[in-house]
């Protein structure tokens, strides 16, 4: 059962990218 810690792991990378993409956004506003 691996699939729960790859999911964490995906989840937390999404989480980042989204978070620095909305930094970002409000930065450039």
């Amino acid at each position: 059962m691996h699939d729960g810690r790859r999911v964490a792991v995906v989840g937390s990378g999404i989480s980042g990218l989204s978070a620095a993409w909305l930094l970002r956004e409000s930065a450039e506003v």
